[in-house]
């Protein structure tokens, strides 16, 4: 049924039991994962220092030290998280899973979508980060978007550790 499953990888600790379930949705379906993270500024604890000032440069000699301190940041982010896929390949081919991987840059949500689009994937697998309220309004949710942006069926796995939390939030909240 599922022969191209795009797996959303990112830094959170969910990261492993995505990709355990889709290690398994692989063998099962005999398929073929497509691993991707999606790097941004904001992850990489960086601000858009290069995207502000850029074009600024010629007039502020100042920036082009930020600016190189950014791109090496940056680059340092990019060899982190290409091993880290890579290692992931092995583990899916171990598994008898072939798999292959990209790193991409830009919003995440979208990325995600435009790639399952153009890799013609079958499903997307991703994590959710559990944010509710507040946090979920101000920094948006990813695996929403992707549930109702996606060109295909979207496999959401659920943070183990996030369902006792819920359980303890809700509890205290019917007591109190």
């Amino acid at each position: 049924m599922y022969k191209k499953i795009l797996v959303a990888m990112d830094n959170s600790e969910i990261s492993q039991q995505v990709f355990n379930s889709a290690v398994s949705m692989g063998k099962q379906n005999n398929a073929t994962l497509m691993l991707l993270h999606v790097l941004t500024d904001e992850e990489m604890g960086l601000t858009e220092i290069a995207s502000q000032h850029i074009s600024a440069l010629e007039y502020h000699a100042a920036m082009v030290e930020q600016v190189e301190a950014y791109l090496k940041e940056k680059e340092l982010f990019r060899k982190k998280y290409l091993s880290l896929l890579e290692y992931w390949v092995q583990e899916a081919a171990d598994a008898g899973v072939p798999a292959e991987y990209t790193l991409n840059y830009g919003g995440p949500g979208r990325t995600i979508c435009d790639l399952a689009n153009n890799w013609d994937a079958d499903l997307i697998m991703m994590g959710r980060r559990g944010l509710s309220g507040f946090s979920e309004f101000f920094m948006g949710s990813i695996s929403n978007y992707v549930v109702h942006h996606s060109p295909c069926s979207v496999f959401i796995v659920q943070d183990k550790r996030q369902k006792g939390k819920m359980t303890e939030v809700i509890k205290a909240e019917t007591e109190g």
